[in-house]
């Protein structure tokens, strides 16, 4: 019996030394797969580092664009600033030329219209010194109007013109001296 049971329990010993074994072997696959499954973490992980610097690096880019835009807006506001400043000392210059101008039209305007009333007076004067004639036959000198005053509505201002020239003494070839 005791060779049975040395027997039986080295049957038992055997059985659970393999199945031991076969928990080591399990256990050691399990840790390999374990190691390499770390090795694959550390592997995302690095890459998740390096893309977090990469996305650092990019975000650090992006504020530096940000306030070279900001500084663009900035200049882009002062300049606009000045160009309405600008702007209106133009719209304020275009005004003064156009009053200037308006004013100068008007007094050109003016001017003509002096103009043209001065030709109008020396014309009529032309008209009523025309009437008028040198006659050498009386012994006093005299000049007298022509007799060839038209009736018109210059009649009168021609009369204007002629009662104090009639008055006057021929002194000296285109002179008159009162009397």
């Amino acid at each position: 019996m005791v060779a049975d049971e040395v027997r039986k329990l080295a049957e038992r010993t055997t059985k659970a030394t393999k199945e031991i074994a076969r928990m080591i072997e399990t256990v050691q696959k399990e840790t390999g797969e374990a190691v390499r499954q770390m090795q694959a973490g550390t592997q995302q992980v690095e890459a998740g580092v390096a893309t977090t610097s990469k996305a650092g690096t990019s975000l650090e880019e992006i504020i530096t664009a940000a306030q070279q835009v900001g500084d663009m807006i900035s200049q882009i506001a002062t300049a606009a600033t000045e160009q309405t400043s600008t702007s209106e000392q133009i719209s304020s210059n275009i005004e003064q030329i156009a009053k200037i101008t308006q004013e100068s039209a008007s007094g050109a305007h003016e001017s003509a219209k002096a103009c043209h009333e001065l030709s109008t007076l020396a014309t009529d004067l032309q008209q009523l010194v025309g009437h008028f004639k040198l006659d050498d036959s009386q012994s006093d000198d005299r000049v007298h109007p022509s007799q060839s005053f038209s009736h018109n509505s210059q009649d009168a201002y021609a009369h204007a013109w002629t009662a104090p020239l009639a008055a006057n003494r021929y002194d000296k070839p285109g002179r008159f001296a009162r009397q």
